[in-house]
């Protein structure tokens, strides 16, 4: 297992507040998630079918709010975790204006992944996977140099190392595109892939064309090409 704690690099020119905001939303969402489900788990059934997303009933409405539903705990935990690390900077970059615009796109690019990859299907998609896989696609492009601090847990061996942003999320992608590929070879995976995929390149493909905020161009630059680390 390989999970992100930190980006090691990053000195952010602006306080994250959308990303912080977004977080919160979600974490409002699923608690209302605990609270009906903690009085009846047919009622949390129908919630999510209500506010998931539902392939074979494509609606705008559910591609929205199927953003900020999760299945428990860990999957909200987990998606927050890299929203948090990898949001603020890709924020940082594009503004307080064009923030939610590239992520909304890009949750909205993962959805209609999902559809190609599974238009028949009746089961609600629900997370905020593919809009924060767009997050991963820009920042990939944007800061392949960050160095991000990594928990490792192979067998009985734990502990943390660094590597370049481009080599961790290489690795992630990769991944996601083979579990992608094994579960269409079974039948289908609880994970949707696919929308991964999808919102992870309309996120890199985004900001190649979108303005970014050329100060902070050059901070990350000059950072880049520092001999020295800071404190």
């Amino acid at each position: 297992m390989l999970l992100p704690i930190r980006d090691e690099s990053s000195r952010l020119r602006t306080v994250p507040y959308l990303v912080i905001g977004l977080i919160a939303i979600n974490v409002l969402a699923y608690l209302v998630e605990f609270w009906i489900g903690s009085q009846s788990q047919r009622e949390l059934a129908v919630f999510i079918a209500q506010f998931g997303f539902i392939p074979k009933e494509p609606s705008l409405y559910g591609a929205m709010t199927s953003m900020f539903l999760h299945a428990d705990f860990w999957h909200l935990a987990g998606n927050m975790l890299f929203l948090w690390i990898f949001g603020d900077n890709i924020e940082d970059l594009l503004g307080k204006v064009l923030f939610i615009p590239f992520y909304i796109f890009c949750g909205f690019s993962a959805v209609m992944a999902h559809i190609w990859t599974n238009p028949h299907s009746t089961v609600p998609l629900i997370g905020a996977s593919g809009a924060i896989s767009g997050v991963l696609g820009a920042y990939i492009l944007s800061f392949p140099q960050n160095r991000i601090t990594t928990f490792y847990w192979f067998w009985f061996r734990l502990g943390t190392f660094a590597i370049p942003a481009w080599v961790y999320l290489g690795i992630w992608f990769g991944m996601q595109i083979l579990f992608g590929l094994a579960a269409a070879g079974s039948g289908g995976a609880g994970v949707a892939y696919g929308a991964h995929i999808g919102g992870f390149v309309a996120g890199a493909l985004l900001v190649l064309v979108l303005p970014k905020n050329p100060k902070v161009l050059a901070y990350y630059r000059e950072r880049a090409e520092q001999p020295w680390r800071e404190d």
